[in-house]
Parts: structure tokens; sequence; C-alpha cells
């Protein structure tokens, strides 16, 4: 039986864990688009400065898979569609398409970024305004920080990702507006926590608008150019976390 695996982040690198445990004979393979499996997500904002490294995220190699688990991994294999009728994935890579019949299918291909309709963020995306999801995300803004370290940072979304990279952007000593459009936030929590949040965001600095929308953003001769329904903001580097 062959098992195939859409994804080898933490959910399918699981499932294939899972399946060899319950399958010991089966054939199991997963693929990957990017070059990499089995990562911390959630600790990418804590790895944007520095003195840090992103591959620390990394839990388990693909060769360690292959070598102690008989998981056959393929990375840079991008699925781009599926034949249930003869019960077949194909797609790319980078020798060309591929096709791989399956006995047993399972799709962990996550969320995709959200890129809101904001006028002129597509010229810019990945090139001074950057999602941060991915452990690619975060390679793609740590070399641009350390090309042009950035003084002005303004966050657009103030959930999880966005507050807790702007905790880092501060702890490198850039200034930074955080710009959420709804009312408060993190509304999913009591409101004497987001009171603790937002009193510490103060403390060190940070400016907070709230029921804010960004409208346009452009590079100018001088940064980048933010335009609120609040304010004017001037930024070295924009950073989108507005969800998936």
């Amino acid at each position: 039986m062959r098992v195939v695996i859409i994804g080898g982040v933490a959910a399918g690198m699981s499932a294939a864990s899972q399946a060899r445990r319950a399958s010991p004979d089966a054939e199991i393979v997963v693929l990957e688009k990017t070059q990499d499996v089995s990562y911390g997500a959630c600790g990418l904002p804590y790895k944007l400065p520095p003195d840090t490294d992103m591959d620390d995220l990394l839990v388990i190699s693909a060769q360690r898979f292959r070598d102690e688990r008989n998981i056959d991994v393929r990375l840079g294999y991008e699925v781009l569609k599926i034949d249930p009728s003869r019960r077949e994935v194909g797609g790319r890579n980078a020798e060309g398409d591929f096709v791989l019949g399956y006995d047993k299918l399972i799709i962990c291909t996550g969320a995709r970024v959200w890129a809101p309709p904001i006028k002129g963020l597509d010229a810019l995306w990945g090139q001074g305004a950057y999602p941060l999801k991915t452990i690619d995300d975060g390679r793609t803004i740590k070399a641009a920080m350390a090309a042009h370290p950035p003084k002005r940072v303004v966050v657009i979304g103030a959930g999880y990702i966005g507050l807790e990279a702007t905790e880092n952007f501060r702890e490198m000593g850039a200034a930074v507006t955080v710009v959420e459009a709804l009312p408060e936030i993190l509304p999913w929590l009591p409101e004497a926590l987001r009171a603790r949040v937002i009193e510490e965001a103060k403390a060190h600095g940070v400016e907070m608008l709230t029921g804010t929308r960004v409208e346009a953003i452009e590079r100018t001769d001088s940064g980048i150019l933010v335009e609120t329904s609040a304010a004017t903001l001037e930024a070295d580097l924009v950073l989108v976390a507005t969800g998936v």
C-alpha cells in the first residue's frame, strides 16, 4: 500500500509518522513543495533578530525521516492536480512534471497567507512588504534586514504574529507602529489581558492604531509610505500579518 501525503510541515510529518506506526510495511511518500519539513512555525517571530538562526526551528530533517522512519520525503515537489478516478497526483519538480499513484491520500497543505486589498501592495510583496508564515518568509525578512537594517517598521495586523514580531523589531531598535483594522487588538482575549498587552507595548514605545485601515502603500525615495485611514506613516519595512 502506498500512502501519499501532500505537505511536509507539522500536520504532514505527524501524519506520516502515525501512518508508519499504524502500517509498518506501507510505502509512505511525502511531497513537499519547499526545501524544509518539520519546523516550528510558532517561533518564527523570535528568530528575526540577527543573533538568531531560522534553521533552529527545524525539528527533524528530511534525511532523518528517510533514514530513521523509512519515509520517502521528496522536497521541491509541488502537487498541482489530483485525479481520484486514477488515484494519482501530478505536479512539477526541478526535473519537470511528475505523476504518482496512491492507495491512500492525505492532504496537509495548511493555510495560505491573506494579502489584503491594499493599493500598491502587490508591487512591494516580498520586496519591502513581507508576510511571515513559513520559514522561507523568515529567511527573506532576515536577509532584507541584514542588507538594510530598518529604523521604522509598520506592522499591519495585531494578532499573535504581528505582536510577537513587534516585540522583536523593538528588541532590534526599530520604531514600530502597529495598524489594526478591528476596534481592539486580540479580540478573543479578556479585556483585562488586552489592556496588559497594550500597556506593555506602550511601555516599550510601540504606537498602536486600532480601528484603522491601510489604504495604500508605495515606495518613495526615503522608504515606504503607508497611507492609513488615520495617518500617513513612513517605514523601511512593512510586515503584513493579516491572517490566512
